[in-house]
């Protein structure tokens, strides 16, 4: 093999450069080897593959020479059709293919031991559960973080679709990351060649200047990123392929049809994107595993951070209002214990480590449970009703534990043009800082608008958990041919401040599920069930715990113009009156698991 050495970031380390790796279909992907002083001979590989340019792992401050010191190959790989790489830049479109080729000819190499882990967060965790869908031969483990989103599930579709609405917040990736017409060395071009010519040239995109989040209200949305001046991307096809297009079926989606078998270390975090999707996937396997070995090695890491910012908590560290006392961990010693266990080791359940360990926010506190939810954690309803009406803080909105008496409704005007903001949640909005903060930050703003249903706990008695899944069941009318309903859970302390804790979002026309629009006739009385995604947190004596309902959460997701069309290439929205309905023969309810706090 023709490859070009250099000395690595580490005495004695060495990196062969430009590795073109070929495909089944013939097509080549440049990978780098990171080899670690020491013989090379039966040495385990750790598997990272990027669309950001692999060449900035080269840089001494990258992760993975931690991996390297610890005596593993390290093999990073552009994906197919971004930098060195050949081929068609398509978002997710061959990465289980490519994931498989790539673990076979790394642990076929003479300097293999045969098996390879894999590593990486986001888009780098979401290519390893779509190769993990594959099961290649030689793949021993893999560390995913935040990398859920690629679970196609029942309320999402990947990254795209959040309840069937458009995930807005991830136009900005588009405009970076993803652009299928870029510069590209002529298919065949030795590696030498490739090599010499990118030691001189800049591969990577000029980020197009974009204003935030005043270019996302630019309608009609797929025309977004071609208004800013974007290159061209798969932004208008991701945008106008409805969630139960078959067109999704070409994306390799994980869904629950495909049996993994390989241990997992699933990591996320509460304000990052796709936590509950992989609480999800990791039941998933732990359920449906390929083997028994498998479902017995599955675990779960949810910290406090916001995007790929786990490995980065430090003590002192707080995320939007909320302080988080110490939420750091010594992340890189677990996962070179987890590496050395299945790479090196005779292949044993890995030892002493619970199905999940997460933080409990507001405690401030890492727990350990042996499923998700944790035992003693109790589904219970919390109940809608008002008196008066409850639109704004200032109405009559209450939440309790037995279902309202009496039949009630309330009702809201939504008017596209005047969307409610935004206001922290989970990692989504470019810049650093970001343009909309992340995380709790205080709802108030929100909730005083006539266009959101808020309603309110009574104060708690005793501390209590918030800890697993969260839903709103409800029951809901509409003036126009479809809308949106939103919800957020906030928690209302003793201050008065209302601090996010998770939101959801429902077309209504996916009112019974994704796979197929289902249209409800204005005036008709339809039961939904909003996702909220999940939580750990804990309720102190004297908070409360809030729910707020309306048509619009912006720009983190896309407007419903309420017309019933495509919504995607429309410019003309209509006004909808909007209407939540409670009382015992339709019991609008908020859906939480909760249990003595410990």
């Amino acid at each position: 093999m023709n490859t070009g050495s250099s000395a690595g970031a580490l005495p004695g380390t060495v990196i062969e450069t430009t590795n073109m790796v070929s495909m089944r279909d013939g097509t080549r992907l440049s990978t780098d080897l990171y080899f670690p002083a020491r013989q090379r001979q039966a040495l385990p590989t750790v598997l990272t593959r990027t669309p950001y340019d692999k060449r900035k792992f080269r840089d001494s401050t990258s992760e993975l020479w931690k991996f390297v010191e610890a005596g593993f190959v390290v093999a990073v790989q552009d994906l197919r059709g971004t930098f060195e790489s050949e081929g068609d830049c398509r978002v997710s479109e061959h990465e289980r293919h490519d994931g498989h080729d790539t673990v076979v000819w790394l642990a076929g190499q003479a300097w293999s031991n045969g098996r390879v882990g894999t590593y990486g967060c986001s888009h780098r965790g979401e290519v390893q559960y779509q190769l993990a869908a594959e099961r290649p031969p030689g793949l021993a483990c893999m560390i995913a973080q935040a990398g859920g989103s690629i679970l196609s599930g029942e309320t999402a579709r990947s990254y795209i679709h959040m309840g069937g609405a458009v995930n807005l917040g991830i136009a900005p990736w588009y405009r970076t990351h993803q652009n299928t017409v870029r510069p590209q060395f002529p298919r065949g071009t030795p590696a030498e060649l490739i090599r010499q010519a990118s030691a001189h040239h800049s591969l990577a995109p000029v980020q197009v200047e974009m204003r935030y989040p005043q270019d996302l209200q630019h309608l009609p949305i797929i025309d977004i990123l071609d208004r800013v001046g974007s290159p061209p991307s798969e932004w208008r096809d991701m945008v106008s392929h409805a969630p139960g297009d078959p067109w999704w079926q070409r994306k390799g989606h994980v869904t629950r049809r495909d049996v993994l078998d390989v241990p997992i270390l699933h990591v996320n975090s509460w304000f990052d994107f796709g936590v509950q999707e992989t609480l999800m996937l990791a039941e998933m396997v732990r359920q449906h595993g390929g083997s028994e070995r498998t479902r017995r090695n599955q675990f779960v890491l949810v910290s406090a951070a916001g995007h790929c910012g786990s490995e980065k908590l430090v003590p002192g560290a707080g995320i939007g209002e909320l302080d988080l006392g110490d939420p750091s961990f010594n992340a890189f010693g677990l996962y070179i214990r987890w590496f050395r266990h299945w790479l090196e080791g005779p292949g044993d359940d890995y030892p002493d480590q619970p199905y999940i360990r997460y933080f409990l926010l507001n405690r401030n506190a890492w727990r350990e449970a042996p499923s998700w939810p944790p035992p003693g954690a109790v589904p219970t309803a919390w109940y809608l009703s008002s008196r008066h009406g409850a639109q704004s803080l200032h109405g009559d909105g209450r939440l309790h534990t037995t279902p309202a008496g009496d039949a009630g409704s309330d009702s809201f005007v939504y008017d596209p043009l005047n969307p409610v903001p935004t206001a922290g949640g989970v990692m989504w909005s470019p810049g650093t800082p970001p343009a909309v903060p992340i995380g709790p930050v205080d709802q108030r703003a929100a909730q005083v608008r006539q266009d959101v249903l808020v309603y309110t706990s009574p104060p708690f008695a005793r501390a209590q958990e918030v800890v697993g899944p969260i839903s709103a069941a409800l029951w809901v009318r509409s003036s126009a041919p479809d809308t949106d309903f939103t919800a957020k859970l906030s928690v209302v302390l003793p201050d008065g401040r209302a601090l996010w804790l998770s939101e959801g979002i429902l077309r209504l026309r996916y009112w019974a599920g994704l796979d197929q629009a289902r249209p409800v006739p204005p005036g008709s009385v339809t039961p939904i069930r909003i996702d909220l995604k999940a939580i750990a947190f804990e309720i102190q004596p004297g908070s409360c715990v809030r729910l707020e309902v309306s048509s619009s959460n912006f720009p983190r997701f896309e407007r419903n113009l309420n017309t019933g069309g495509n919504n995607f290439d429309e410019c003309t929205p209509v006004t909808a009156v909007n209407t939540v309905m409670h009382g015992p023969l339709q019991p609008s309810c908020l859906s939480l698991c909760l249990r003595a706090a410990s």
